[in-house]
């Protein structure tokens, strides 16, 4: 068929699995890349693969995230939704990560008048999980096309005893309605919270979140650039921000021992447990990010991966950690990180080496039987 998808390096799971069905239907779904050695956007690739989608005719998807949900870069997303409109694509904006730290102003004199916007509320006020929304324009939903109906996105069902088919004839709600996209009851009784939560925001001010969340995020990916180990090697590799992208609520990096060797994140999110400090590990549902820092790591060379085995080690290292400011977050709480890491980490290089060798040993041993091995560098 003919249209197509161009997704960012660093979209979520859910995205991915887009553009496997978009695929499966004979759309042609392609990516661009990343800067070498960062965690920012090529936009001339992306310039180059808006142009090639623009050459063909049917509808034409470009989805990227607002704020990467693994790095916390902001990209920008203003330039690139104006190329792809003006190469007549839709736009589709993961707003999850951006909606909490920034305003949303979708009109066209913002150049972020995307086509589809969805976010999640929970990641905005914390509660109630399980509710997000999609945004959209009603233009671009009557291009969309429910294949199937249930519960209440139907108003009438013909029996199917009375059709000459067999099959039920649904009567679907309007396309422009809430209903026609809602499968069953939606969580009324949680959705009453959604309003407290926005008034919440208001009253605090988005430009004043955005802000203290800047001042945060900014000084805490700062100092952990500086933090060495008592030999003078570095703890971490984080790359650097670049060109028009800049430095969002989220700060992750690889952290690596005194020796060069990569320090398995769940050992650091293991100890911070005990310090009562909540961070995430892993690739976060984003593996785009996740192969990119395993080159990174890798001095910029590509990691070959030689199958499913290899992708489960890197994924059992957990590689990235991830430390998140939001509303509450208190210099206080940055600070007690950065001890965190200097105090329980830092001073103990020799500790830290053992339970990373005992780690790796146990995974690897593990992998070995079920037939898995580990991944290399080339």
């Amino acid at each position: 068929s003919k249209g197509g998808m161009l997704y960012a390096p660093d979209v979520h799971n859910s995205v991915l699995g887009i553009g496997h069905l978009a695929q499966s239907k004979g759309a042609r779904v392609n990516t661009f890349g990343f800067q070498k050695d960062t965690l920012c956007w090529d936009l001339d690739s992306v310039r180059a693969r808006i142009k090639e989608g623009g050459k063909h005719g049917g509808n034409w998807l470009f989805v990227i995230p607002g704020q990467s949900n693994a790095s916390g870069i902001k990209h920008p997303i203003g330039e690139c939704i104006a190329r792809a409109k003006a190469a007549g694509w839709d736009v589709c904006l993961d707003a999850a990560a951006l909606a909490p730290s920034r305003g949303l102003d979708l009109s066209a004199s913002t150049g972020v008048d995307a086509d589809f916007v969805a976010l999640s509320f929970y990641k905005i006020f914390g509660y109630p999980t399980g509710i997000g929304a999609l945004i959209a324009r009603k233009i671009s939903l009557n291009k969309l096309r429910k294949p199937w109906f249930a519960g209440g996105t139907v108003r009438l069902v013909l029996d199917p005893r009375n059709t000459k088919n067999k099959a039920p004839k649904p009567l679907m709600h309007d396309r422009e309605s809430s209903e026609h996209w809602e499968d069953g009851t939606i969580n009324f009784q949680q959705t009453m919270a959604v309003c407290m939560g926005v008034e919440m925001m208001e009253s605090i001010g988005m430009v004043n979140i955005a802000l203290h969340l800047d001042a945060l995020s900014h000084w805490l990916a700062g100092t952990v650039r500086t933090l060495r180990w008592p030999n003078g090697a570095r703890f971490a590799l984080i790359p650097d921000v670049q060109g028009p992208s800049k430095q969002g609520s989220t700060v992750s990096f690889i952290p690596v021992l005194d020796d060069g060797e990569i320090l398995p994140a769940p050992i650091v999110e293991r100890l911070a447990i005990k310090r009562g400090i909540a961070i995430r590990t892993g690739c976060f549902c984003n593996p785009g990010t996740g192969f990119q820092m395993a080159d990174f790591q890798n001095g910029g060379s590509r990691v070959h991966f030689r199958g499913w085995s290899d992708l489960e080690m890197l994924k059992k290292m957990g590689l990235l950690v991830r430390a998140s400011v939001g509303i509450p977050t208190t210099f206080d709480d940055v600070y007690t990180f950065i001890a965190f890491i200097r105090e329980d980490l830092l001073a103990r290089p020799d500790d830290l080496r053992a339970m990373a060798r005992e780690h790796m040993e146990r995974e690897t041993s593990s992998a070995a039987q079920s037939g898995e091995v580990g991944f290399r560098g080339g």
